[in-house]
């Protein structure tokens, strides 16, 4: 349940989803709304509603056109993959489009992972958690969004790689 701006795309994706509903009986909602909070109002009641067994087309009609976002597939090959930057995030976190079930049968901790972006090249080493590498040293992991990710250590590898979202990484697996 959310807004109709195309941010749970990748989790309806993922989940399946295929019908989408409106919130149009306003009996289901908390008077008001909010200026700032509309899970509270709206969501939350409604999610609490659907979960006490009342059917979804009592909430609202089912909607045809809806907001998704574009967002672009891996290419996964033989020994490598090549996707993109998603997401810098504020702590200079790389989070890519690759997807955990493109690589995580392919690697195990410890691997090094040729790592090629805007240029430059590191081998970096696929760790589980940040404290696998010393203070300051780039790893490359699975985060919880379940994409993987270049990281620093303590560090920002944003600032390594001079990343930005939508450039292309390629990450070589050992063979």
């Amino acid at each position: 349940m959310g807004p109709d701006n195309g941010v749970l795309t990748l989790a309806a994706s993922d989940d399946g989803v295929m019908r989408v509903f409106e919130i149009a009986t306003k009996r289901y909602t908390i008077s008001g709304p909010s200026k700032t909070f509309a899970g509270r109002d709206f969501f939350a009641p409604v999610a609490a509603y659907l979960a006490n067994g009342v059917h979804i087309g009592e909430i609202g009609p089912e909607i045809e056109k809806f907001q998704t976002l574009s967002i672009p597939k891996p290419t996964v090959a033989e020994g490598h993959v090549v996707g993109e930057v998603f997401i810098v995030d504020s702590f200079g976190n790389i989070i890519t489009n690759i997807r955990s079930s493109d690589v995580e049968s392919r690697i195990e901790p410890g691997q090094l992972l040729k790592v090629e972006m805007r240029g430059a090249v590191k081998d970096i080493s696929f760790a589980s958690i940040y404290e696998d590498v010393e203070r300051g040293q780039a790893l490359v992991l699975i985060g919880s969004s379940g994409f993987l990710e270049i990281s620093v250590n303590r560090g920002n590898a944003s600032l390594m790689f001079k990343a930005k979202q939508g450039d292309s990484i390629k990450v070589t697996l050992p063979s």
